[in-house]
């Protein structure tokens, strides 16, 4: 499995890996940057394997096809 690519952290956010409740603020912004390097990763690997990457554009409900092309879902059925 290859390494997760290294992000640089601000000192407030390293000081939140110790103690996550001294600044809140700090902690969301270090999860939020793992959050967005994980979603980079799985959509780049799934362009890879050739299969669709579903999320969010906008608010909107869309589909990311390996091509690139994005198509926003009106409706979809459970």
């Amino acid at each position: 499995m290859p390494e997760a690519a290294r992000e640089h952290l601000t000192a407030e956010e390293r000081t939140a890996v110790l103690d996550p409740f001294g600044n809140p603020e700090a902690f969301k912004s270090l999860w939020m940057k793992g959050a967005a390097l994980a979603q980079r990763t799985a959509v780049k690997e799934n362009d890879r394997l050739g299969i669709d990457s579903h999320g969010t554009v906008d608010g909107r409900l869309a589909v990311k096809k390996p091509s690139g092309e994005i198509n926003f879902v009106k409706s979809f059925d459970v």
